[in-house]
């Protein structure tokens, strides 16, 4: 699993598809209203993602 900000100044959004190539086995999820830190900007929604990914 890869998660990725849509408001990343960081890495910015035109890099998931480098990091995506990278780990062709990866699925690229989209967190809409997040910069770089998932954890930080939205909490509840990294969590569900983790632990859905997780089995």
């Amino acid at each position: 699993m890869i998660g990725w900000g849509r408001r990343d100044w960081v890495c910015f959004p035109p890099q998931a598809k480098r990091a995506a190539e990278r780990f062709p086995d990866a699925r690229l999820h989209w967190f809409e209203a997040c910069g770089h830190f998932p954890h930080w900007d939205v909490p509840e929604e990294a969590v569900r993602l983790i632990l859905a990914s997780t089995g």
